[in-house]
């Protein structure tokens, strides 16, 4: 009787035993490509490291726009760029993204795709290609932005048309909606093309237009010390003393004080000499580079190894070539000018310090052109007058800006002294000749313009040496007669 009370107690327990049991039971877990009913476009033993070419071909063309190839396990290069170093971090980054490839499911119907701009005549054709095979590995078709991060594709011979989580155009440096752009190799260039420890610097050749400098880095002369006033200790912490180094300047101007904090910059800017693009290498005067005013040598004390980097100017733009590369790179000018610099930026150039006020007379020779004019009163207040020649009528602006000219020289650079002729100094082109109120006349001789046209070289008066005044500066004072001439109407 007891037992059969029991029983029912038992089958309750067992139920209640195997409730618990399948409700401690952790769900199986689904991935997450199949929650969101995402599909892996990629093939399923994609390996980063097996690729050895990717290529960007735009619809209707047969030549790629872009196309990197690996040199070797860790280097990369861009085929489209001149065979330029591509930045492998973002290569491989861009490749891994490949890798993760899932695609959400938006459509599946022949006549919409170019609603997508995923037809043959729109889309971009990306192909990736496995180390020593010639047959394309993945091949991707890649249309409009699917929003700010994502994408739509298509796989060949396929009608499906994909979302991907990948803005395909961004990653490949191309900005705006138009899907016809075509990406640009310098979008993976390596920017750090040149490395300099300058620490590890013992030497600076540099050769710049209408001038050539050499600085050496020298260890300083070690203090002598008086062993006997020392502790044992002491005198071995001042034998083992890290030795201190100087720079000296070795060629160069002896009448100008250089600044070695400044030449330290000029060295640093060498290592963060960025590259913006890659130029062709075949057609180096296109870049200024087929006789190069701009030259480096720069001497590494641990291996003696010498870096050799000529710059060029075209216009606004500036290029560089690292010799050992046969490399052309387009740099932006403002680290261009802080590695090969001007003369302000390395040495305590001379200043002129002529008041306005103190003018009295200036005389002008440019070429076969003379004239003189005088600051006098006129109607109650002083004005700039032509007093030689009076055959002419004088704009009153023109001469005024002699005259604040004159006031307002100052140089921003030099150049050796070795051959003034050519510099325009031998003869002179010629002169602007001064007069102060207290009757001190002095003479400054006016040279050529500079190899880049942005500067005329000049001598001071009691000043040794070959200085620089930009053109629009000396353009203010060093008129001709038909430059001050009144103009008619």
């Amino acid at each position: 009787m007891e037992m059969r009370k029991l029983m029912p107690l038992a089958g309750v327990l067992v139920i209640l035993i195997i409730i618990g049991f399948v409700k401690n039971q952790k769900p199986t877990k689904r991935r997450l490509t199949e929650e969101a009913g995402l599909k892996k476009l990629s093939p399923a033993n994609f390996l980063v490291t097996d690729i050895s070419k990717v290529t960007i071909t735009m619809a209707g063309k047969d030549k790629p726009a872009l196309s990197l190839y690996r040199q070797n396990d860790k280097d990369w290069a861009i085929d489209s760029l001149y065979h330029a170093p591509a930045d492998t971090i973002k290569v491989e980054g861009f490749i891994e993204k490949l890798k993760q490839l899932e695609g959400e499911f938006r459509a599946n119907k022949k006549t919409i795709i170019k609603d997508f701009a995923l037809d043959e005549k729109q889309a971009m054709r990306l192909v990736c290609y496995k180390k020593s095979e010639t047959d394309p590995y993945l091949t991707l078709l890649v249309g409009k932005n699917a929003g700010s991060k994502a994408t739509f594709v298509r796989l060949p011979k396929e009608d499906t048309v994909y979302s991907v989580a990948v803005n395909f155009r961004s990653e490949l440096g191309i900005f705006g909606d138009d899907t016809q752009k075509a990406p640009e190799g310098k979008h993976f260039l390596k920017k750090r093309f040149l490395t300099v420890d300058g620490n590890k610097v013992s030497a600076l050749t540099l050769q710049l237009p209408g001038k050539e400098l050499a600085f050496e880095r020298r260890e300083k002369p070690r203090p002598s010390i008086d062993e006997s006033k020392m502790t044992t200790a002491e005198v071995e912490a001042a034998k083992n003393k890290p030795a201190e180094y100087e720079w000296h300047m070795v060629r160069g101007p002896s009448t100008f004080t250089f600044k070695e904090a400044a030449l330290k910059d000029v060295i640093k800017a060498f290592d963060s000499l960025d590259a913006e693009d890659a130029m062709d290498p075949t057609t180096p005067s296109m870049w200024g580079l087929y006789d190069p005013q701009y030259k480096a040598e720069i001497t590494l004390s641990d291996s003696k190894v010498v870096k050799v980097v000529r710059g060029g100017k075209k216009g606004s733009n500036t290029y560089v070539n690292e010799l050992q590369q046969n490399h052309i790179y387009k740099v932006s000018s403002w680290n261009f000018d802080k590695a090969f610099p001007k003369g302000n930026k390395l040495f305590d150039l001379p200043k002129v310090t002529i008041k306005h006020d103190d003018l009295k007379q200036i005389s002008v020779v440019n070429g076969e052109s003379r004239f003189t004019i005088e600051r006098k009163d006129v109607a109650g207040s002083k004005k700039w007058v032509l007093v030689e020649p009076l055959v002419v009528e004088a704009d009153e602006s023109k001469l005024s800006d002699i005259g604040w000219g004159v006031s307002g020289l100052s140089f921003d650079d030099y150049a050796d002294d070795n051959n003034p002729s050519a510099l325009g100094l031998a003869p002179a082109v010629g002169h602007i000749e001064y007069t102060l109120n207290n009757g001190e006349t002095k003479k400054v001789t006016v040279g050529g313009l500079t190899a880049d046209g942005g500067g005329r070289y000049v001598r001071l008066p009691d000043q040794a040496g070959v200085l620089v005044v930009t053109k629009y500066n000396i353009d203010r004072a060093f008129k001709t007669l038909e430059d001050i001439k009144k103009k008619e109407g």
